[in-house]
């Protein structure tokens, strides 16, 4: 059996509390397609990740390996539960893994050739993550204005060694996986134009008009 060192992981736990919908965001339809569905092609897309699972409530888990056809494991009540379950997954079932990349269901603009970006990255740093700049202007409630080249926003997909991640705790009250990270070297990943994440019932026709302007 071939080695699988590079494992992809679609964290897809959420209950579109913030949506406002009885189905979950990831679920929707965005120009025909569930949100979930890009995410999905471009980790089948990728030529560098070798297998990848969804990570995802118990209650759709069935409905998720019917209907896209991959493997999926059930997810906890909070993120850190998620990635939890998802690491413990790996250590289990992909001995030969070196490295592992986390994508958000709810991110459908990214690429099989980012995951592939990334996996190279990873040769030579111990974690990958992905950020934008912030273009507005940013101060505190108080009125005093900060220098937004300081700051940086956060987003998914998120790449380590694995072995930077044998610390990770479920009960963490960090908000990101690189927070749990024991890295000596990072990479901050800022190929993907648009990396839209739908929150929220507008976003929907949003994250379609990007789609259609990045085919």
């Amino acid at each position: 059996m071939a080695e699988k060192k590079n494992i992809g992981v679609i964290l897809a736990g959420g209950s579109g509390r913030r949506f406002g919908s009885a189905l979950p965001k990831q679920y929707l339809h965005v120009n025909g397609k569930e949100v979930i569905a890009y995410v999905i092609n471009a980790f089948r897309e990728s030529v560098a990740v070798d297998d990848f699972f969804v990570v995802v409530n118990p209650c759709y888990m069935d409905f998720v390996k019917e209907k896209f056809g991959v493997n999926a494991i059930e997810s906890g009540d909070e993120r850190n539960i998620t990635v939890f379950n998802a690491l413990s997954y790996i250590r289990e079932y992909y001995p030969d893994c070196e490295k592992v990349i986390f994508a958000d269901s709810a991110r459908p603009l990214i690429r099989g050739a980012h995951l592939d970006d990334i996996c190279i990255i990873l040769d030579e740093y111990d974690a990958v993550i992905t950020t934008a700049a912030i273009t507005d202007s940013l101060g505190y409630k108080s009125g005093e204005l900060v220098n937004r080249k300081d700051y940086f926003l956060v987003q998914t997909p998120e790449a380590f060694r694995l072995e930077t991640l044998k610390g990770f705790r479920a009960d963490s009250a960090a908000t990101a996986i690189i927070q749990q990270c024991d890295y000596k070297s990072i990479y901050h990943y800022d190929k993907i134009k648009n990396n839209f994440k739908v929150t929220y019932p507008d976003d929907l026709s949003v994250v379609g008009a990007l789609l259609e302007v990045s085919k």
